[in-house]
């Protein structure tokens, strides 16, 4: 149970207890009536309130704080170890750090506490009534208050899996509507639109149909704690008070206190089943959200590779690299051994599936890999390449925003100099105040967007660029300057290309077949002229 759990939980019992002097003081008071009296009453009364405050307020706050902690533990362990080929969808990453992370902090703050609560507030009222009234009327409170472990062992047992089929349909919910939104124009061209909205009505019935499962358990929850239980010690005690008050054991102050006492001992239990929805829900996301997880909380991050040079050189000794591929790993890179000078334009050719793009990804340190890639003649780690190199895919990617939020992604807080400066250095003649989006790109070309991802890319620092095809769906003119502009920028630059003429503008060609090096000339000479037979068939169309 996290410390936050913890104080509530204390703050809650703190309160109760509390509360009940105040009753049994009150009680004193009316049977003995003196102004002394008054001043500890008034002093427990505003440290009822205080607590009841504190109560009321910490909540939000200790939920602000736990949804701030597993967001960062997200962040680092998907940064710290990025899985390009991981099976789990975009939209389950959403939603882990988005909803799962919010349930499962109110799980931890406003269930969890409660639950603590509502096992130890009880037994701190039964000692106050053993104490103070009598040890007659404490066991009887007590044996109603057998009920209390029955409940939450039911409650819990309950929790195991009452949340998950309501996890799985918001997940494929959310899924679908963020496939929808990012795939508009297509479902709009095919004429799709009818198919996608039974299907996301069909989801958000499924999704209706578990909140609703919750919303009964709840109610079964609160029926049980407010019927069964609430009217078992409230019946047994008022019993008890009345026959003492007949009996002359009890006077008539003592009595309705012993009934106020009862109805303050099963208030937190109560409270308890008020908040049975969000353990439901949350407990399954605290489990979704742990397992996407390390075992570990710690996650270090090496020191920066100091390397002093503008364009490093890299040399990569006994490279392998293993993609997953079905469920299954298969070796894509065997035992590479190259060597990239520093300040060089070096291309990366070969036909398509024979590992170019996984080359370039464990460059980046965006794959895990064997063997040892030095930079300047010192050996990097993975998450120290990840601080070298900035890796450009084969299509931009955008977020909605400014310019300049897209350029500082990192959120270095960049000034609008250095904004200004990326833009230059990229050849991006924009206002950083630009707005572009995710999808549409808000009147950007395809060019530009490459540009941007250059921008981004100086704005980090890099030493060297690793383009993977970024311009592959440009015309050959705007290919040309966007690929002039990278080489401007005085880096050592990594280029994946299919096209021959392109590579051939390179200072050195590396050639891949079947994950491992071939001579460059042979496929030079295949590629371009399949090169050559593509123009002419164009040119007779």
């Amino acid at each position: 149970m996290p410390l936050t759990s913890r104080l509530l939980s204390a703050l809650i019992v703190a309160r109760v207890f509390i509360t009940g002097l105040i009753i049994l003081s009150f009680a004193d008071l009316i049977r003995s009536p003196a102004t002394t009296g008054l001043l500890p009453l008034i002093s427990l009364a505003l440290a009822a309130a205080i607590l009841a405050l504190l109560e009321y307020l910490l909540p939000p706050y200790l939920r602000a704080r736990r949804e701030k902690y597993w967001r960062a533990r997200l962040a680092q362990s998907r940064f710290a170890a990025p899985d390009i080929d991981t099976a789990l969808a975009a939209s389950d990453k959403y939603l882990t750090a988005t909803e799962s992370v919010e349930k499962a902090a109110s799980y931890e703050t406003e269930f969890l506490g409660p639950l603590r609560a509502a096992m130890v507030a009880p037994v701190a009222i039964i000692l106050l009534v053993g104490l103070k009234i009598s040890w007659l009327a404490a066991l009887i409170m007590s044996l109603g208050s057998l009920v209390v472990p029955l409940i939450i062992f039911w409650a819990i047992k309950t929790l195991r899996g009452a949340g998950a089929g309501y996890g799985r349909a918001s997940g494929q919910l959310a899924g679908s509507f963020l496939s929808s939104v990012r795939h508009l124009q297509s479902i709009l061209v095919l004429n799709a639109a009818t198919q996608r909205r039974q299907i996301i009505s069909s989801l958000a019935e499924n999704i209706r149909r578990q909140v609703m499962g919750l919303l009964y358990k709840n109610q079964a929850m609160i029926l049980v704690t407010d019927g069964s239980f609430g009217l078992l010690v409230m019946a047994s005690t008022a019993a008890v008070s009345v026959s003492g008050l007949a009996a002359g054991r009890y006077d008539a102050p003592t009595a309705v206190a012993l009934i106020l006492l009862a109805r303050l001992l099963i208030d937190p239990v109560n409270a308890m089943g008020r908040t049975f929805y969000t353990g439901m829900s949350g407990k399954a996301a605290l489990n979704r959200l742990k397992s996407q997880l390390p075992a570990s909380q710690a996650i270090t991050m090496p020191a920066a590779a100091e390397i002093k040079t503008q364009a490093p050189s890299i040399r990569v000794q006994n490279l392998g690299v293993s993609r997953k591929s079905d469920g299954k790993l298969k070796e894509v890179i065997k035992n590479l051994n190259l060597e990239i000078p520093a300040g060089y334009h070096t291309a990366i050719i070969g036909p398509s599936g024979v590992g170019k793009s996984s080359l370039g990804l464990a460059l980046a340190g965006l794959l895990p890999y064997q063997g040892t890639i030095m930079v300047d003649a010192q050996p990097v780690t993975a998450q120290q390449l990840r601080q070298l190199v900035s890796y450009m895919p084969q299509q931009a990617t955008l977020f909605s925003g400014s310019l300049a939020e897209n350029i500082d992604l990192a959120g270095k807080g960049l000034d609008i100099a250095e904004i200004q400066d990326s833009l230059t250095a990229a050849a991006l003649d924009l206002d950083p105040a630009t707005l572009i989006g995710e999808t549409n790109r808000r009147g950007l070309s395809g060019g530009q967007a490459a540009r941007v991802a250059l921008a981004r890319a100086h704005a980090k620092g890099a030493k060297i660029f690793v383009l993977d095809e970024p311009v592959a769906q440009l015309d050959i003119q705007t290919a040309a300057e966007v690929r002039n502009t990278a080489k401007a920028l005085g880096i050592t630059l990594i280029e994946i290309t299919h096209r021959i003429t392109e590579a051939n503008e390179s200072q050195q060609i590396i050639a891949l077949k079947n994950g491992e090096l071939v001579e460059a000339a042979s496929f030079q000479n295949a590629a371009a002229q399949a090169e050559i037979l593509e123009k002419t068939e164009e040119t007779q169309k």
